[in-house]
């Protein structure tokens, strides 16, 4: 087993792309070139782009941000992680230290004491000339996408008659979502982006109408542009976990019981603002073709 006494540790690289050229930034390794690495003493979560993008912002001396990862392993038994993740500049851009180059697809050799960094710049490298890189993950994974969502998160804000303090931080990132947190002089929001795909429902717009139906029950969203999947919330403070009282606990399970008895006597309105129909005999009329579905089943036993 592990030493539990022992703190966690997580190693992580960056790459930095161009802003207009198929080209990644490199510093200088011994005698060859290595990727920009940083490291923090704390277990990395997989999708919290925030403490990476601030620690390689640090090394480099250069403001970036991690857009998604490309590369992740832990070893648990040693209370290691180590990642790769993919960059990009923070407007404004300021100049890249001194200490540093581009290389292309032609310059995979400069790094051949790293072979993990090499493969994960030559998979970067066929993702951009595939255009992958730019069309075929969550719009939060894509670079150019945060300068977006910032600014709608502050004009959102604007029509309420707030402004942002500080600059938006990343929260969490993931195949499914992306939140973001906002910074006003009333205390901090939450920007969330929903996945778009079939499996979910469009989260922001039934969750206004829930709240509309509801209100004190479900919160309800300062902004929502229903389109995108995008939604802005309050702070819902702080979480109420297993440590709780438990009559905080028994108000909240009886609370949560009421509003599905309620709801579950409406499932014409669920359906109309957007709900999945996923009821028994829905499901059990999908066994057969799920079954028959052999790509779905791929990697299963």
């Amino acid at each position: 087993m592990g030493d539990e006494s022992r703190e966690w540790r997580a190693e992580f690289a960056g790459v930095l792309a161009h802003p207009a050229e198929n080209l990644v930034w490199v510093v200088p390794d011994g005698a060859g070139w290595a990727l920009p690495r940083a490291r923090v003493a704390r277990r990395l979560w997989i999708d919290e782009p925030g403490p990476v993008s601030g620690a390689l912002g640090a090394a480099l001396g250069h403001p970036v941000r991690a857009y998604r990862y490309i590369a992740f392993r832990e070893d648990r038994e040693a209370r290691r992680e180590a990642g790769i993740y993919a960059l990009e500049g923070v407007d404004p851009p300021g100049p890249l230290p001194a200490r540093g180059r581009w290389i292309g697809p032609g310059d995979l050799d400069t790094l051949a004491a790293r072979p993990d960094e090499r493969a994960a710049v030559a998979a970067y490298f066929a993702d951009v000339a595939s255009g992958l890189e730019a069309t075929r993950r969550p719009p939060w994974a894509r670079p150019g996408w945060f300068a977006g969502a910032a600014a709608w998160i502050a004009a959102s804000l604007a029509g309420r008659g707030e402004a942002l303090v500080a600059p938006v931080e990343q929260v969490r990132s993931w195949s499914l979502s992306c939140v973001l947190r906002a910074r006003t002089a009333a205390g901090a929001v939450y920007f969330k982006a929903a996945t778009e795909t079939d499996f979910f429902v469009n989260e922001p717009a039934v969750m206004a109408a829930l709240a509309a139906r509801y209100p004190g029950q479900i919160p309800a969203p300062l902004a929502v542009d229903a389109a995108r999947r995008w939604m802005l919330l309050d702070d819902f403070g702080p979480p109420l976990g297993w440590a709780a009282p438990l009559a905080a606990q028994e108000a909240l399970f009886r609370a949560h019981a009421r509003l599905q008895i309620a709801t579950a006597r409406q499932p014409a309105w669920l359906l109309a603002i957007g709900c999945i129909d996923r009821r028994l005999d829905r499901l059990a009329a999908q066994i057969d073709p799920l079954l028959a579905d052999l790509d779905g089943l791929v990697g299963l036993d």
